[in-house]
């Protein structure tokens, strides 16, 4: 049913309990068929077929959204049909009295707040009590057929969150780098200010200051490369929009914070200069 799935009735209703004696000719559409084929007016009391002399059946329902196989792919215009229905010229005079018909597979969904593992023993047992001629395979929890359906997008992923840590990693070297050079070029300065009477914390702050408005410099043009390339960013996510905002803030505060602490050792350094020493070493 809908609700093992957790899938939502957002128009109309599900069907009615199967009777295999006379089965309604309903159907029930996903929001995405609903919305393609009627637009904006109500799906409940349309009808659809699927041959030009099949039968018609009504719309009882919509569901919302829905996937197929990826988390990646377009939304599925699907349309749900109850398992007992008998399709046929027949049907058109609402006669239910022909030959059924049955998929050559079934999907048996069982919603549970157990193990998956102390699920599938009891209802095997069950099945093969009332039907011991269908087999029972590929049974599996809805964990693994997510895991299973986003095996490629999380791979990708993977790969592009250790470029990023590398490219962090590479970025925070090279600002510490930046940082210590320009401490090293301005040794003599800080020792001058350090005779005239400025205080430790105040080279480390000025020291500090100038590192983090390169940073920023780096984050602002980060950031805007971001959103430009949202549309391709796009693909690879599933409930996060492109251009979140508080992904893009959490983001930049990450970049300031690295770039804080790769600039910290340099400006600790800059308010330990020893004016006696620096002055000597530069005469």
């Amino acid at each position: 049913s809908f609700s093992a799935l957790g899938i939502p009735i957002i128009e109309g209703r599900s069907f009615d309990e199967p009777d295999a004696s006379r089965a309604p000719l309903q159907a029930i559409v996903t929001s995405a068929f609903a919305k393609r084929y009627w637009g904006s007016e109500p799906a409940v009391g349309r009808r659809v077929r699927f041959a030009p002399a099949g039968p018609w059946f009504t719309v009882i329902g919509v569901t919302g959204d829905v996937r197929g196989t990826r988390l990646d792919e377009p939304l599925s215009e699907t349309v749900y049909l109850p398992l007992v229905v008998a399709p046929g010229p027949a049907m058109e005079n609402g006669n239910a009295d022909t030959a059924r018909w049955s998929p050559r597979e079934l999907a048996l969904v069982v919603r549970s707040t157990a193990s998956p593992n102390d699920v599938v023993q009891p209802v095997e047992r069950t099945l093969r009590t009332l039907a011991p001629s269908i087999p029972v395979y590929d049974v599996r929890s809805m964990a693994q057929i997510v895991d299973r359906s986003t095996a490629r997008t999380s791979f990708t992923m993977e790969l592009l969150e250790v470029a990023s840590l590398v490219a962090l990693l590479i970025g925070a070297v090279g600002l510490y780098g930046v940082v210590s050079y320009m401490v090293s070029l301005r040794e003599r300065e800080l020792a001058v200010r350090m005779a005239l009477g400025a205080q430790p914390g105040s080279l480390r702050r000025k020291v500090l200051g100038q590192a983090m408005v390169v940073a920023t410099a780096g984050i602002i043009v980060g950031v805007g490369a971001a959103l430009l390339s949202s549309r391709v960013i796009a693909a690879l996510l599933f409930g996060v929009a492109p251009n979140d905002v508080a992904t893009l803030v959490g983001a930049a505060g990450l970049m300031g914070a690295v770039a804080l602490a790769a600039s910290w050792v340099p400006a600790r350094r800059a308010a330990a200069v020893d004016p006696a020493v620096a002055l000597r070493t530069d005469v």
